[in-house]
C-alpha cells in the first residue's frame, strides 16, 4: 500500500473508507470483518492499540498484486517485439524505472541502445512450438505484445486472412499461454481504429475493413483470456511520431514529399497524435496501474491535417500552399488504386475507397480519462516532429 494511504489511515478510527492509487480501501475493526469480504485482498494494521483489516476490493486492484510491495527491478517483464519503434522506447521506459526485462524480437538493428544485462531473443514467437514459448515465459511477471501487422501491409488477396493470422490468432495464442505460465498481467499495444468502430457503429467500419476487423475481434479474443489471476490491459494507440536510429521513420514518405518540389496536396481532417516517448510512459503506466478488462484510448494532441504539414514545413524552413484534394477526386484516385491491387493479387486491410471518410474527417477523441489512468505525460510532438525530419535527412545521406 503506498504511502498516501497510510497517511489516510492514521486520520480515521474504527471504520472508514479510503482511497490508494486508486484501489478502494475499507478500513474496519478486526472484531467486525464479515464473509462479505471473502476473495478479497487484506492487510493488517496495528495502530495506536486498535488491530485494522485492509481490504482492496476483488476486480479494482492496480498494480501487480504482491510484489507491489518490493522494490521494482523483482519485477520481472517480457517486451514481444522490443526492437521495434513502440516496443524499444517503452523498453527504455522500464530500463529507466528500473525493471527486469527480457525482449523478444524477431530482428534487432545494429548497435542497439539497449545495455548489455537486458536479455535480447531472436525469434519468430510465432513458430516456436507452445512448449517452446510457455519454458520461455515461466517466471515473468508481466508481458508486452508489442507485434503484429499494422495497415501499411498489403497482403495477398483475402487481406482478412492475414490480418487475422497476424493480430487475432497470434495475440490469442500467445497471452492463453502467457496465462498458463504464471505471467499476471498483459498490454497488449492495439489500434484506435477500433475505438472508432465503438462509437461509430453505423459505419460499419469492421465490415469495410479487414485491418479494423482484426483489432477489433483481436481484443475481444485478448479480454478473454483476462481474469483475476491473468490481467489483460489493452491500449488503443493513435498516430505516433518519434524516431529510432537504425529503423526507417514511418514518416519518411511524407516527409520526403513535403520536401519535394512537387505541389503539396493532401485532405481535409486530422486526427489524434502522440510523441513516442509518451506511449512508452503509458505502457509503463499500464503495467504498473492498469485495470484487467480495460480498454484504455491513448492519444495527446488533436490536431488536423493542414496544421501538421505547416508546423513540418515551419521546422524544415519550407513554404507551400497546401491544396486541399476534394473527396470526390480522392475517391476516384482510391478506386484506382484498388483495382491496382486487385491486378496484383492483393487487397490493403483499409478499403481505399472507403478509408477517404476516416482520412477526411477529425477522427479526434478526448485522451484525458487514459492520462489519469496510466499517468503519462504529455506534449514534445514538436521535439518528435523535429526527430522525425532530421532523421529522414539522415536516412537519406546514407549510402
Amino acid at each position: 500500500m503506498g504511502k498516501t494511504g497510510l497517511k489516510l489511515l492514521f486520520f480515521f478510527y474504527r471504520v472508514c473508507f479510503a482511497k490508494d492509487n486508486g484501489n478502494t480501501l475499507l478500513v474496519i475493526n478486526i472484531g467486525k470483518v464479515s464473509d462479505l469480504f471473502k476473495g478479497g485482498i487484506y492487510e493488517l494494521i496495528i495502530h495506536n492499540s486498535y488491530l485494522y483489516l485492509i481490504v482492496y476490493k476483488k476486480n479494482n486492484k492496480s498494480k501487480l498484486m504482491e510484489k507491489d510491495m518490493k522494490n521494482v527491478g523483482d519485477i520481472k517483464g517480457i517486451i514481444i517485439g522490443g526492437t521495434g519503434f513502440i516496443g524499444y522506447h517503452a523498453v527504455k521506459e522500464f530500463i529507466t524505472r528500473g525493471y527486469d526485462l527480457t525482449i523478444i524480437a524477431k530482428d534487432t538493428v545494429k548497435d542497439l541502445d539497449i545495455p548489455k544485462n537486458i536479455q535480447i531473443i531472436l525469434a519468430d514467437i510465432n513458430i516456436l512450438e507452445d512448449s517452446e514459448v510457455l519454458e520461455l515465459f515461466k517466471g515473468y511477471d508481466f508481458l508486452v505484445y508489442a507485434a503484429g501487422a499494422d495497415d501499411r501491409v498489403i497482403p495477398p488477396k483475402p487481406a482478412y486472412d492475414f490480418f487475422y493470422r497476424e493480430n487475432v490468432a497470434s495475440s490469442q495464442r500467445i497471452l492463453s499461454i502467457a496465462k498458463a505460465a504464471g505471467i499476471r498481467k498483459a498490454i497488449l499495444l492495439g489500434s484506435y481504429f477500433a475505438y472508432f468502430n465503438r462509437i461509430w457503429p453505423n459505419m460499419e467500419l469492421t465490415k469495410k475493413h479487414p485491418y479494423i476487423r482484426s483489432r477489433v475481434e483481436q481484443e475481444e479474443a485478448c479480454l478473454k483470456t483476462s481474469g483475476e489471476d491473468f490481467q489483460v490491459c489493452i491500449l488503443e494507440l493513435p498516430y505516433i511520431f518519434g524516431y529510432m536510429e537504425g529503423r526507417k521513420s514511418l514518416w519518411q514518405p511524407l516527409i520526403n514529399y513535403i520536401k519535394s518540389p512537387y505541389p503539396l496536396f493532401y485532405t481535409k481532417g486530422g486526427t489524434n497524435m502522440i510523441a513516442v516517448e509518451h506511449v512508452a510512459e503509458a505502457i509503463v503506466g499500464a503495467v504498473d496501474r492498469g485495470q484487467g478488462g480495460r480498454i484504455y484510448t491513448v492519444g495527446d494532441e488533436n490536431v488536423t491535417w493542414n496544421d501538421l504539414l505547416n508546423h513540418i514545413m515551419t521546422i524544415m524552413g519550407i513554404k507551400k500552399k497546401i491544396i486541399i484534394v476534394p473527396t470526390f477526386i480522392l475517391k476516384g484516385l482510391m478506386y484506382c488504386l484498388s483495382i491496382v491491387h486487385r491486378v496484383k493479387g492483393k487487397e490493403s486491410g483499409l478499403n481505399p475507397v472507403d478509408y477517404v471518410y476516416l482520412q477526411t474527417v477529425n477522427t479526434f477523441f478526448d485522451p484525458k480519462p487514459a492520462i489519469k489512468a496510466l499517468g503519462y505525460k504529455t506534449g514534445g510532438l514538436n521535439e518528435a516532429l523535429e526527430k522525425n525530419i532530421k532523421g529522414s535527412f539522415y536516412e537519406r545521406r546514407k549510402p
